[in-house]
């Protein structure tokens, strides 16, 4: 007796993609999905990805509008807030917890990968230089 498997990649739905648009012409493997921002937005993540024997090769990338004082930004569920106007740490900090939140902890590469993305975007359209704080701090160890 033989076996035959067939894979298909899950649907993505077009409108999937905030201010934007996907493309996928077949879910089989070897397909690819493409994606598009509006005019004036900016896709953070990949253009494309492939349909594979385990899935869409990548996530979903997304189309963010970049703005000063601050541009929002989602990651698997987490939202992100980048602020443009220069502070310490502390200052962050407090503005953080105040808000709910707290200064970003990277606790993976893709994370990693769509932080370093969304500020990159940031600096070169904002023409800004400077740092963004995240939180690790060492000042229990050097103070």
């Amino acid at each position: 007796m033989q076996l035959l498997c067939y894979f298909q990649c899950e649907d993505i739905p077009s409108n999937n993609l905030t201010n934007g648009a996907v493309t996928v012409a077949e879910r089989n493997v070897g397909s690819t999905a493409n994606f598009t921002c509006d005019a004036g937005i900016f896709l953070v993540g990949r253009k494309s990805i492939t349909c594979t024997t385990s899935g869409w090769n990548g996530d979903i990338p997304q189309c963010i509008k970049i703005v000063c004082p601050e541009t929002v930004a989602f990651f698997r569920g987490s939202k992100y807030i980048f602020k443009c106007k220069p502070a310490n740490w502390f200052d962050y900090e407090a503005y953080c917890n105040a808000s709910g939140g707290q200064l970003t902890s990277i606790e993976t590469g893709d994370e990693n990968t769509f932080i370093v993305d969304v500020i990159a975007l940031i600096m070169n359209i904002q023409k800004l230089s400077g740092f963004f704080w995240i939180g690790l701090t060492d000042n229990n160890d050097e103070m």
